[in-house]
């Protein structure tokens, strides 16, 4: 989809263009925010991808703060599918017990902060350093490590450097690193003789090779072969692994904390059955502190090791938007009190020495604190006030969204005839050549005039029809462009609609006129611990495949939960919390019908193996499918014609509304049709979903071409009922 297009109209916006100028105005003084309000979804998608990548000249990239991590996660995405480079900064669940967590989330963190502190230091430069950085509010508050530690344990190596291996391996462990025979995930590192084999957070595994102590030669190695698969130049960064490091002067502190607590839990009374548990729990932290072991439970004491509370606020420098600030300070609220009544909990129950001073979650108040620093945007769908704050502005966009045409002509002739009279220059987007044909068509007949604008077009021949519509009181001009995009909208100024024609608009999550109902996906299924059945397989993001073992409500910290008992390999069993069930799907691979699977291990390096071998698999299988089906398109095949004014009739004098199913599956039949390449394609579905309706459709196609139809039946009866239905 080419979203040139789409930014290049917002640009027209009036109040677009007043924001973006008071923004470059140089500035003294305390900065007041600005707030941008009556942008409906689809819109600020598109006023998000356009800002960002005006601003991205600015040298700080623009934080993003979103209500929870699946918004951040949906806008890095849409960022990057806009041309702008966009890092989640995403949520770390903080763990109290002594139990072996994933670092996968830790990994993703700990690489936009060393982006960020090598743009604010200027000491070095991160490959592909980020332009955006999307959050959600709790992410943006929860207390990291501080950028001067995270400078210091940076490891920062040169073609030139003597390497002596004793140091560096003391380093790489004080970064968090831990010392294996062979690398094989992330966080880990060896060294064999000369070979130094390190894997950082969320980079390629690095391999440097010595000569003596000098660096003979850097790059990338594969985990799976353990082969070297390319050679850099340049400096070498490695950042740490770990957000949270401990030297030992740290580690005896926290001894001697632990220690007392102990001691103290000993002389009280109260106790009672309590001071079983709790000095057990406080034990094996003790050891786990004295014996230099790792330790998963560090969490709980991060107002001791951290005790100024920094944050991903003292990384960045640059602007910042909010988006919808209520719902996310709402949102940061309700995590600092769950937060607070688990360490309420544990110093009930004796499990933690009392530490002065420290936070786990900042407040909301260091949010707002912060724009009077930096310039910020509020952008909300209505406009509102926030308490405390006094706007320098208030950009008010008029927009209104308009769903989805889900392939329905005559709807959107409607609405074509009444933006045309507006004086509103229309783009219908079409998810195939076969729809764009069909609505050109169509529209040409209804006095339109029509034009197809494509991602390949050279922006100087889009730019100067734009520019020609724009400046015409009644344009009658109906502009066509391929793509997907979730949510058509109109803008006043400029008099502007972007309509979604695609009859595959409910796939693609978007909203369809009329009462529809999605089915659900295998990996979609579990929305709740009800879809799910004792022994069932399910799959973890960070932990593999498990079997479900029922539901268990544990008080842990005090605190009584319910949780979905997940178990693993050997005696391995994960508790996960209910609401954090969107983490899980359905197995469905290999051995799902009969239970013969080999669950993973927890902690282990065979799930990140079986990812990385399946997603080797998974490119090795599209390069032959590419290979395969380029020859089928080079192969010359009949060409049906477009659907005309019969097609359609045919179409819509079916008794019954189309299904989800059915929708994409005429679409994607009639595509096939219209192509100059053999058609290739199985349609299958349960009894009573439709099939034969979507037949006919195809069947009435070719007829209407003058093309005999050979209709194969396996079953005996079919050819009796099959003629009648025709």
């Amino acid at each position: 989809m080419n979203y040139e297009i789409l930014k290049s109209i917002f640009r027209r916006s009036r109040e677009y263009d007043d924001l973006v100028t008071v923004l470059r105005q140089p500035h003294r003084g305390r900065y007041r925010p600005y707030y941008v309000s009556g942008l409906t979804e689809g819109a600020q998608r598109i006023f998000l991808g356009t800002f960002c990548e005006d601003f991205r000249d600015c040298g700080d990239p623009v934080l993003l703060v979103c209500t929870d991590d699946k918004e951040a996660a949906a806008n890095r995405n849409l960022l990057q599918a806009m041309g702008v480079n966009a890092a989640l900064y995403p949520t770390r669940e903080y763990n109290f017990n002594n139990m072996t967590a994933s670092h996968d989330f830790e990994n993703e963190r700990l690489s936009v902060l060393s982006a960020l502190y090598g743009i604010a230091t200027g000491s070095y430069e991160m490959p592909d350093t980020p332009e955006v950085i999307c959050t959600a509010a709790e992410a943006l508050l929860q207390v990291t490590i501080p950028p001067d530690r995270l400078g210091e344990a940076m490891v920062h190596l040169t073609m030139t450097d003597a390497v002596d291996t004793a140091e560096l391996t003391t380093r790489l462990i004080a970064s968090g690193y831990t010392r294996v025979e062979l690398v094989e995930g992330a966080g880990q590192f060896a060294i064999r003789g000369g070979i130094i084999d390190v894997y950082p957070p969320l980079k390629n595994p690095l391999r440097i090779e010595l000569f003596g102590d000098e660096i003979d030669r850097v790059g990338y190695f594969d985990v799976e072969s353990q082969r070297f698969t390319e050679t850099l130049e340049g400096d070498i960064l490695i950042p740490p692994a770990r957000e949270i490091l401990m030297d030992e002067e740290m580690r005896e502190n926290l001894a001697v904390l632990i220690r007392r607590q102990i001691k103290r839990i000993g002389k009280i009374e109260e106790a009672d059955e309590r001071y079983s548990r709790a000095c057990s729990v406080l034990s094996a932290e003790l050891t786990a502190v004295e014996e230099g072991m790792d330790m998963p439970f560090a969490d709980k004491y991060l107002p001791l090791i951290y005790p100024d509370g920094d944050c991903l606020l003292e990384y960045c420098d640059g602007m910042m938007i909010l988006l919808d600030a209520p719902a996310a300070e709402e949102r940061a609220s309700a995590s600092l009190a769950l937060l607070e009544q688990s360490v309420e909990d544990m110093l009930e129950n004796f499990e933690m020495p009392p530490v002065k001073g420290g936070f786990y979650l900042r407040e909301w108040e260091s949010v707002t604190a912060r724009t009077e620093n930096y310039p910020t945007l509020f952008i909300d769908a209505l406009a509102r006030s926030h308490p405390g704050l006094t706007p320098a502005g208030n950009y008010a966009f008029v927009t209104r969204h308009v769903p989805a045409y889900a392939g329905k002509m005559p709807l959107l002739l409607e609405d074509l005839k009444n933006y045309s009279e507006n004086g509103s220059v229309a783009i219908v987007l079409c998810a195939t050549e076969a729809e764009q044909s069909a609505v050109m068509e169509t529209c040409f007949e209804a006095g339109y005039t029509v034009s197809a604008i494509g991602s390949k077009d050279h922006p100087d021949k889009w730019q100067g029809t734009l520019n020609d519509l724009f400046l015409m009181k009644n344009p009658n001009t109906v502009l066509t462009m391929l793509g997907e995009y979730t949510g058509g909208f109109e803008m006043i100024s400029p008099k502007f609609v972007f309509l979604d024609f695609s009859a595959s608009s409910v796939k693609l999550g978007r909203v369809m006129r009329g009462n529809t109902k999605k089915k659900k996906t295998a990996t979609e299924a579990i929305l709740s611990y009800a879809d799910l059945e004792v022994g069932d397989l399910v799959v973890h993001q960070a932990y593999g495949i498990g079997q479900y073992m029922g539901l268990e409500n544990l008080t842990v910290a005090g605190s009584s939960r319910d949780y979905v008992h997940i178990k693993y390999a050997g005696t391995d069993k994960l508790f996960l919390p209910v609401d954090q069930l969107d983490q899980v799907s359905k197995y469905i691979g290999a051995g799902s019908d009969t239970g013969m699977v080999k669950l993973s291990k927890m902690g282990g390096a065979d799930w990140t193996k079986a990812k990385t071998k399946a997603k080797a698999a998974t490119k090795e299988m599209a390069k032959e499918l590419i290979e395969l089906y380029a020859r089928r398109k080079r192969t010359p095949g009949f060409r049906f014609d477009p659907d005309d004014e019969m097609c359609r009739e045919f179409a819509d004098s079916f008794e019954y509304e189309e299904t989800d199913g059915q929708l994409a599956a005429i679409s994607d039949i009639r595509s096939d049709m219209e192509a100059g390449y053999p058609m290739d394609r199985l349609l299958c579905g349960d009894v009573g979903y439709g099939k034969t309706e979507v037949a006919m459709r195809a069947a009435f196609k070719a007829v209407m071409r003058a093309s005999r139809l050979l209709f194969w039946c396996p079953q005996p009866f079919l050819p009796i009922s099959t003629p009648r239905t025709f």
